[in-house]
Protein backbone atom coordinates (compact mmCIF):
# COMPACT_ATOMS: atom_id res chain seq x y z
CA UNK A 1 0.00 0.00 0.00
CA UNK A 2 1.45 3.34 -1.09
CA UNK A 3 -1.15 6.13 -1.25
CA UNK A 4 1.47 8.71 -2.21
CA UNK A 5 3.65 7.63 -5.12
CA UNK A 6 6.43 10.18 -4.60
CA UNK A 7 7.18 13.75 -3.54
CA UNK A 8 8.10 16.23 -6.24
CA UNK A 9 11.79 17.11 -5.66
CA UNK A 10 12.32 20.47 -3.99
CA UNK A 11 8.70 20.74 -2.87
CA UNK A 12 6.35 19.23 -0.31
CA UNK A 13 3.84 18.33 -3.03
CA UNK A 14 3.06 14.63 -3.19
CA UNK A 15 1.70 12.75 -6.19
CA UNK A 16 -1.19 10.43 -5.23
CA UNK A 17 -0.77 6.90 -6.55
CA UNK A 18 -4.37 6.61 -7.66
CA UNK A 19 -4.24 9.80 -9.73
CA UNK A 20 -0.90 8.83 -11.25
CA UNK A 21 -2.13 5.41 -12.35
CA UNK A 22 -5.35 6.87 -13.76
CA UNK A 23 -3.30 9.32 -15.82
CA UNK A 24 -0.96 6.56 -17.04
CA UNK A 25 -3.97 4.48 -17.99
CA UNK A 26 -5.58 7.42 -19.78
CA UNK A 27 -2.48 8.32 -21.80
CA UNK A 28 -1.77 4.68 -22.64
CA UNK A 29 -5.37 4.16 -23.74
CA UNK A 30 -5.23 7.22 -26.01
CA UNK A 31 -1.96 6.09 -27.59
CA UNK A 32 -3.33 2.60 -28.24
CA UNK A 33 -6.58 3.92 -29.67
CA UNK A 34 -4.65 6.29 -31.94
CA UNK A 35 -2.75 3.33 -33.38
CA UNK A 36 -5.96 1.47 -34.12
CA UNK A 37 -7.56 4.56 -35.64
CA UNK A 38 -4.57 5.11 -37.93
CA UNK A 39 -4.55 1.49 -39.08
CA UNK A 40 -8.21 1.65 -40.15
CA UNK A 41 -7.77 5.08 -41.77
CA UNK A 42 -9.56 7.22 -39.19
CA UNK A 43 -8.57 10.72 -38.11
CA UNK A 44 -6.19 10.34 -35.11
CA UNK A 45 -6.86 13.93 -34.05
CA UNK A 46 -10.44 12.93 -33.24
CA UNK A 47 -9.08 10.41 -30.74
CA UNK A 48 -7.62 13.26 -28.69
CA UNK A 49 -10.92 15.14 -28.84
CA UNK A 50 -12.82 12.08 -27.67
CA UNK A 51 -10.20 11.51 -24.99
CA UNK A 52 -10.48 14.91 -23.38
CA UNK A 53 -14.28 14.89 -23.54
CA UNK A 54 -14.31 11.44 -21.94
CA UNK A 55 -11.70 12.39 -19.30
CA UNK A 56 -13.79 15.25 -17.94
CA UNK A 57 -17.21 13.64 -18.07
CA UNK A 58 -15.97 10.21 -16.97
CA UNK A 59 -14.37 11.72 -13.86
CA UNK A 60 -17.52 13.75 -13.18
CA UNK A 61 -19.82 10.76 -13.65
CA UNK A 62 -17.63 8.34 -11.70
CA UNK A 63 -17.38 10.68 -8.73
CA UNK A 64 -21.09 11.58 -8.81
CA UNK A 65 -22.08 7.91 -8.87
CA UNK A 66 -19.75 7.16 -5.94
CA UNK A 67 -21.07 10.08 -3.87
CA UNK A 68 -24.69 9.03 -4.47
CA UNK A 69 -23.87 5.41 -3.63
CA UNK A 70 -22.06 6.23 -0.37
CA UNK A 71 -23.88 9.42 0.59
CA UNK A 72 -25.24 8.18 3.93
CA UNK A 73 -22.03 6.52 5.08
CA UNK A 74 -19.39 9.02 3.92
CA UNK A 75 -20.77 12.37 2.80
CA UNK A 76 -24.06 13.12 4.52
CA UNK A 77 -22.43 14.66 7.58
CA UNK A 78 -19.25 15.83 5.87
CA UNK A 79 -20.15 17.17 2.40
CA UNK A 80 -16.75 18.81 1.96
CA UNK A 81 -15.31 15.33 1.38
CA UNK A 82 -17.10 15.27 -1.96
CA UNK A 83 -14.23 17.34 -3.35
CA UNK A 84 -11.47 15.34 -1.67
CA UNK A 85 -10.48 13.57 -4.87
CA UNK A 86 -7.03 12.64 -3.57
CA UNK A 87 -8.69 10.07 -1.32
CA UNK A 88 -10.11 8.22 -4.33
CA UNK A 89 -13.73 7.20 -4.66
CA UNK A 90 -14.84 6.63 -8.25
CA UNK A 91 -17.25 4.13 -9.81
CA UNK A 92 -16.46 2.82 -13.29
CA UNK A 93 -20.07 2.43 -14.34
CA UNK A 94 -20.79 5.99 -13.29
CA UNK A 95 -17.86 7.14 -15.42
CA UNK A 96 -19.03 5.07 -18.39
CA UNK A 97 -22.52 6.53 -18.20
CA UNK A 98 -21.17 10.04 -17.65
CA UNK A 99 -18.88 9.94 -20.69
CA UNK A 100 -21.15 7.95 -23.01
CA UNK A 101 -23.70 10.64 -23.83
CA UNK A 102 -21.22 13.53 -24.49
CA UNK A 103 -19.07 11.28 -26.70
CA UNK A 104 -22.10 10.04 -28.63
CA UNK A 105 -23.23 13.63 -29.18
CA UNK A 106 -19.76 14.61 -30.38
CA UNK A 107 -19.66 11.66 -32.81
CA UNK A 108 -23.11 12.60 -34.12
CA UNK A 109 -22.01 16.22 -34.55
CA UNK A 110 -18.97 15.08 -36.54
CA UNK A 111 -21.01 12.67 -38.64
CA UNK A 112 -18.94 9.67 -37.51
CA UNK A 113 -19.88 6.02 -37.45
CA UNK A 114 -20.91 5.16 -33.89
CA UNK A 115 -20.42 1.47 -34.54
CA UNK A 116 -16.84 1.91 -35.76
CA UNK A 117 -15.79 4.39 -33.10
CA UNK A 118 -17.24 2.42 -30.19
CA UNK A 119 -15.25 -0.56 -31.50
CA UNK A 120 -12.14 1.62 -31.57
CA UNK A 121 -12.59 2.75 -27.98
CA UNK A 122 -13.52 -0.59 -26.38
CA UNK A 123 -10.01 -2.09 -25.91
CA UNK A 124 -8.62 1.23 -24.68
CA UNK A 125 -11.48 1.65 -22.24
CA UNK A 126 -10.68 -1.74 -20.70
CA UNK A 127 -6.95 -0.97 -20.67
CA UNK A 128 -7.38 2.34 -18.87
CA UNK A 129 -9.65 0.75 -16.32
CA UNK A 130 -7.21 -2.08 -15.63
CA UNK A 131 -4.28 0.27 -15.08
CA UNK A 132 -6.42 2.52 -12.89
CA UNK A 133 -7.21 -0.44 -10.63
CA UNK A 134 -3.51 -0.69 -9.81
CA UNK A 135 -3.97 2.77 -8.30
CA UNK A 136 -6.77 1.33 -6.14
CA UNK A 137 -4.35 -1.32 -4.89
CA UNK A 138 -1.71 1.27 -4.00
CA UNK A 139 -4.32 3.47 -2.30
CA UNK A 140 -5.76 0.53 -0.34
CA UNK A 141 -9.37 0.97 -1.44
CA UNK A 142 -11.63 -1.62 -3.15
CA UNK A 143 -10.19 -4.35 -0.92
CA UNK A 144 -11.30 -7.98 -1.00
CA UNK A 145 -13.00 -10.39 1.36
CA UNK A 146 -11.06 -12.36 3.94
CA UNK A 147 -9.27 -15.47 2.75
CA UNK A 148 -6.89 -18.14 4.04
CA UNK A 149 -3.41 -17.00 4.99
CA UNK A 150 -2.15 -20.01 3.02
CA UNK A 151 -3.29 -18.44 -0.26
CA UNK A 152 0.03 -17.46 -1.93
CA UNK A 153 -1.24 -14.03 -3.00
CA UNK A 154 -3.25 -13.23 0.15
CA UNK A 155 -2.70 -9.64 1.27
CA UNK A 156 -2.69 -7.77 4.58
CA UNK A 157 -3.25 -4.03 4.62
CA UNK A 158 -1.62 -1.84 7.29
CA UNK A 159 -3.08 -0.11 10.32
CA UNK A 160 -5.29 2.81 9.29
CA UNK A 161 -6.15 1.35 5.88
CA UNK A 162 -9.76 0.93 4.82
CA UNK A 163 -9.48 -2.86 5.11
CA UNK A 164 -8.06 -2.67 8.64
CA UNK A 165 -10.63 -0.12 9.82
CA UNK A 166 -13.46 -2.19 8.34
CA UNK A 167 -12.21 -5.33 10.13
CA UNK A 168 -12.02 -3.37 13.41
CA UNK A 169 -15.57 -2.05 12.93
CA UNK A 170 -16.73 -5.62 12.27
CA UNK A 171 -14.96 -6.69 15.50
CA UNK A 172 -12.83 -9.25 13.67
CA UNK A 173 -9.66 -7.51 14.84
CA UNK A 174 -8.90 -5.64 18.05
CA UNK A 175 -6.68 -2.70 18.95
CA UNK A 176 -5.49 -1.35 22.34
CA UNK A 177 -7.93 0.94 24.16
CA UNK A 178 -5.70 3.99 23.85
CA UNK A 179 -6.09 3.87 20.06
CA UNK A 180 -9.85 4.38 20.41
CA UNK A 181 -11.65 7.59 21.26
CA UNK A 182 -15.25 7.78 22.50
CA UNK A 183 -17.08 10.99 21.60
CA UNK A 184 -19.75 12.58 23.78
CA UNK A 185 -22.32 11.20 21.37
CA UNK A 186 -21.13 7.69 22.19
CA UNK A 187 -19.40 7.05 18.87
CA UNK A 188 -16.12 5.15 18.96
CA UNK A 189 -13.38 6.38 16.63
CA UNK A 190 -10.22 4.56 15.65
CA UNK A 191 -7.21 6.88 15.69
CA UNK A 192 -5.71 6.28 12.27
CA UNK A 193 -2.29 7.75 11.39
CA UNK A 194 -3.72 10.55 9.30
CA UNK A 195 -5.94 11.67 12.20
CA UNK A 196 -3.06 13.18 14.14
CA UNK A 197 -1.91 15.08 11.07
CA UNK A 198 -5.35 16.51 10.36
CA UNK A 199 -6.41 17.52 13.87
CA UNK A 200 -4.22 20.61 14.16
CA UNK A 201 -5.06 21.91 10.69
CA UNK A 202 -8.73 21.07 11.29
CA UNK A 203 -8.86 23.14 14.47
CA UNK A 204 -7.21 26.09 12.74
CA UNK A 205 -9.77 25.98 9.95
CA UNK A 206 -12.64 25.69 12.43
CA UNK A 207 -11.33 28.65 14.40
CA UNK A 208 -11.09 30.73 11.23
CA UNK A 209 -14.63 29.81 10.18
CA UNK A 210 -15.85 30.55 13.71
CA UNK A 211 -14.39 34.06 13.63
CA UNK A 212 -15.93 34.71 10.22
CA UNK A 213 -19.33 33.48 11.40
CA UNK A 214 -19.08 35.55 14.58
CA UNK A 215 -18.28 38.67 12.53
CA UNK A 216 -21.40 38.06 10.44
CA UNK A 217 -23.54 37.51 13.53
CA UNK A 218 -24.38 33.89 12.59
CA UNK A 219 -24.90 32.66 16.15
CA UNK A 220 -26.21 29.20 15.24
CA UNK A 221 -23.26 28.52 12.98
CA UNK A 222 -20.86 29.78 15.65
CA UNK A 223 -22.35 27.33 18.15
CA UNK A 224 -21.94 24.39 15.75
CA UNK A 225 -18.36 25.32 14.93
CA UNK A 226 -17.42 25.79 18.58
CA UNK A 227 -18.88 22.36 19.39
CA UNK A 228 -16.82 20.77 16.62
CA UNK A 229 -13.70 22.59 17.78
CA UNK A 230 -14.29 21.40 21.36
CA UNK A 231 -14.53 17.80 20.15
CA UNK A 232 -11.24 18.13 18.33
CA UNK A 233 -9.69 19.61 21.49
CA UNK A 234 -10.85 16.56 23.46
CA UNK A 235 -9.31 14.33 20.82
CA UNK A 236 -6.05 16.27 21.02
CA UNK A 237 -6.01 15.89 24.81
CA UNK A 238 -6.66 12.15 24.53
CA UNK A 239 -3.78 11.71 22.12
CA UNK A 240 -1.44 13.81 24.24
CA UNK A 241 -2.34 11.84 27.38
CA UNK A 242 -1.49 8.53 25.68
CA UNK A 243 1.55 9.75 23.77
CA UNK A 244 -0.14 9.20 20.42
CA UNK A 245 2.11 11.33 18.27
CA UNK A 246 1.93 11.26 14.47
CA UNK A 247 5.24 9.37 14.43
CA UNK A 248 3.96 6.65 16.78
CA UNK A 249 0.73 6.19 14.86
CA UNK A 250 2.68 6.04 11.61
CA UNK A 251 4.95 3.36 13.05
CA UNK A 252 1.92 1.13 13.60
CA UNK A 253 1.60 0.83 9.83
CA UNK A 254 4.69 -1.37 9.89
CA UNK A 255 3.58 -3.53 12.82
CA UNK A 256 1.99 -6.78 11.54
CA UNK A 257 0.01 -7.13 14.79
CA UNK A 258 -2.10 -4.13 13.74
CA UNK A 259 -2.65 -5.19 10.11
CA UNK A 260 -5.93 -6.30 8.59
CA UNK A 261 -6.79 -9.99 8.28
CA UNK A 262 -5.60 -11.75 5.12
CA UNK A 263 -7.80 -10.66 2.23
CA UNK A 264 -8.10 -11.27 -1.48
CA UNK A 265 -6.23 -8.63 -3.54
CA UNK A 266 -9.47 -7.77 -5.32
CA UNK A 267 -7.87 -4.66 -6.82
CA UNK A 268 -5.33 -6.81 -8.68
CA UNK A 269 -8.04 -9.21 -9.83
CA UNK A 270 -9.93 -6.25 -11.22
CA UNK A 271 -6.75 -5.00 -12.92
CA UNK A 272 -5.77 -8.30 -14.54
CA UNK A 273 -9.29 -9.04 -15.80
CA UNK A 274 -9.80 -5.85 -17.86
CA UNK A 275 -6.19 -5.92 -19.12
CA UNK A 276 -6.67 -9.45 -20.48
CA UNK A 277 -9.99 -8.44 -22.01
CA UNK A 278 -8.33 -5.38 -23.57
CA UNK A 279 -5.74 -7.59 -25.26
CA UNK A 280 -8.44 -10.02 -26.43
CA UNK A 281 -10.70 -7.26 -27.79
CA UNK A 282 -7.80 -5.58 -29.57
CA UNK A 283 -6.99 -8.86 -31.33
CA UNK A 284 -10.65 -9.36 -32.23
CA UNK A 285 -10.92 -5.79 -33.54
CA UNK A 286 -8.74 -6.63 -36.55
CA UNK A 287 -10.65 -9.86 -37.21
CA UNK A 288 -14.21 -8.63 -36.77
CA UNK A 289 -16.62 -8.94 -39.68
CA UNK A 290 -19.35 -6.63 -38.38
CA UNK A 291 -18.95 -3.12 -37.00
CA UNK A 292 -20.18 -2.70 -33.43
CA UNK A 293 -19.50 -6.23 -32.21
CA UNK A 294 -16.21 -5.38 -30.47
CA UNK A 295 -17.87 -2.89 -28.13
CA UNK A 296 -20.84 -5.17 -27.46
CA UNK A 297 -18.67 -8.20 -26.64
CA UNK A 298 -16.26 -6.09 -24.57
CA UNK A 299 -19.06 -4.77 -22.37
CA UNK A 300 -20.68 -8.20 -22.04
CA UNK A 301 -17.42 -9.89 -21.00
CA UNK A 302 -16.58 -7.06 -18.62
CA UNK A 303 -20.05 -7.33 -17.06
CA UNK A 304 -19.40 -11.03 -16.36
CA UNK A 305 -15.93 -10.28 -14.99
CA UNK A 306 -17.23 -7.46 -12.79
CA UNK A 307 -20.10 -9.57 -11.45
CA UNK A 308 -17.64 -12.26 -10.32
CA UNK A 309 -15.16 -9.70 -9.01
CA UNK A 310 -17.81 -8.06 -6.83
CA UNK A 311 -18.36 -11.34 -4.98
CA UNK A 312 -14.73 -11.12 -3.80
CA UNK A 313 -14.90 -7.47 -2.70
CA UNK A 314 -15.71 -6.51 0.86
CA UNK A 315 -16.18 -2.75 0.47
CA UNK A 316 -19.40 -2.73 -1.58
CA UNK A 317 -22.65 -3.33 0.34
CA UNK A 318 -25.31 -5.72 -0.93
CA UNK A 319 -28.07 -3.16 -1.27
CA UNK A 320 -29.64 -3.57 -4.71
CA UNK A 321 -32.05 -6.50 -5.23
CA UNK A 322 -29.79 -8.78 -3.22
CA UNK A 323 -26.73 -7.70 -5.19
CA UNK A 324 -24.18 -4.94 -4.99
CA UNK A 325 -25.06 -1.96 -7.15
CA UNK A 326 -22.26 -2.84 -9.59
CA UNK A 327 -23.53 -6.42 -9.89
CA UNK A 328 -27.03 -5.15 -10.62
CA UNK A 329 -25.71 -2.78 -13.28
CA UNK A 330 -23.59 -5.61 -14.72
CA UNK A 331 -26.72 -7.69 -15.23
CA UNK A 332 -28.38 -4.76 -16.98
CA UNK A 333 -25.32 -4.10 -19.16
CA UNK A 334 -25.10 -7.77 -20.17
CA UNK A 335 -28.76 -7.90 -21.20
CA UNK A 336 -28.55 -4.55 -23.03
CA UNK A 337 -25.43 -5.56 -24.97
CA UNK A 338 -26.92 -8.96 -25.84
CA UNK A 339 -29.90 -7.14 -27.32
CA UNK A 340 -27.52 -4.81 -29.16
CA UNK A 341 -25.73 -7.81 -30.69
CA UNK A 342 -29.03 -9.12 -31.99
CA UNK A 343 -29.81 -5.69 -33.45
CA UNK A 344 -26.42 -5.62 -35.18
CA UNK A 345 -27.35 -8.76 -37.10
CA UNK A 346 -30.03 -6.74 -38.88
CA UNK A 347 -27.59 -4.00 -39.91
CA UNK A 348 -25.02 -4.02 -42.73
CA UNK A 349 -21.66 -5.58 -41.94
CA UNK A 350 -19.97 -2.23 -42.45
CA UNK A 351 -21.44 1.04 -41.23
CA UNK A 352 -22.22 3.41 -44.16
CA UNK A 353 -20.63 6.24 -42.19
CA UNK A 354 -17.33 4.39 -41.71
CA UNK A 355 -15.38 6.14 -44.45
CA UNK A 356 -11.62 6.41 -44.58
CA UNK A 357 -10.04 9.66 -43.42
CA UNK A 358 -7.87 11.46 -45.95
CA UNK A 359 -5.63 14.30 -44.73
CA UNK A 360 -6.29 17.66 -46.38
CA UNK A 361 -2.91 17.79 -48.09
CA UNK A 362 -3.45 14.32 -49.60
CA UNK A 363 -7.02 14.65 -50.79
CA UNK A 364 -7.67 14.17 -54.45
CA UNK A 365 -9.42 16.82 -56.42
CA UNK A 366 -11.24 14.47 -58.78
CA UNK A 367 -14.30 14.21 -56.53
CA UNK A 368 -13.83 10.51 -55.73
CA UNK A 369 -15.54 9.22 -52.57
CA UNK A 370 -13.29 8.05 -49.72
CA UNK A 371 -13.01 4.29 -49.31
CA UNK A 372 -14.89 2.51 -46.53
CA UNK A 373 -12.84 1.98 -43.37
Amino acid sequence: MRPELFTIPGTSITVPSFGAMVMIGFLGALWWMTRRATKVKQDPDLVLNFGFIALFFMALGARTFYVIHYWDSQFKYNPSQIFNLRAGGFEFYGGLIGAFVPCILYAWYKGLSLRLWTDLVAPSLLFGMGVGRIGCFLAGCCYGTTCSADLPWAMQFPYGSEAQIASWEARTTAVPADLMFITKDGNVLLLAPKAAQEIASGRKQLDQHTEQARAKGETDKVARLEKASAQLKELEDHMAAHGLTPARLESLRHDPHFSSPHVHPAQLYSAVGPLLLAWLMNAYFYRRKRHGTVFALAMMLYAVERFIEESLRADNPVDTLGLTVSQAISVGVFVLMAAYLLLLQRLPLRSPRAVAYVPKDARKTDGAEPATA
